[in-house]
């Protein structure tokens, strides 16, 4: 078992980007916590826009959409579709 942001690391450093993230069901558990998500989503923003450089903005905006999203927050187990990304180049 690895978390989203472990695999994200990863896929990213080989050369891959995510195109989709979804789950097969949701936790019960987990959505009890459903009103927290906006103050989440605040303070995750907040932390994320804090980043002076333009390329890793645009990241975190990729990283806060799935991070934020019902599947990721409320998933019990999560599919990720990645393909390789072209414009690669390994170092």
């Amino acid at each position: 078992m690895v978390s989203y942001f472990d695999l994200r690391v990863n896929l990213h450093r080989n050369g891959f980007k995510i195109i989709s993230v979804c789950t097969h069901m949701y936790s019960k558990t987990a959505i009890i916590f459903s009103p927290l998500i906006p103050l989440i989503y605040a303070m995750t923003y907040r932390s994320f826009m804090r980043e002076k450089d333009k390329r890793q903005k645009k990241r975190n905006m990729e990283i806060l959409k799935h991070a934020l999203s019902a599947d990721l927050l409320f998933g019990k187990k999560l599919f990720v579709l990645a393909e390789k990304d072209p414009q690669f180049l390994k170092r």
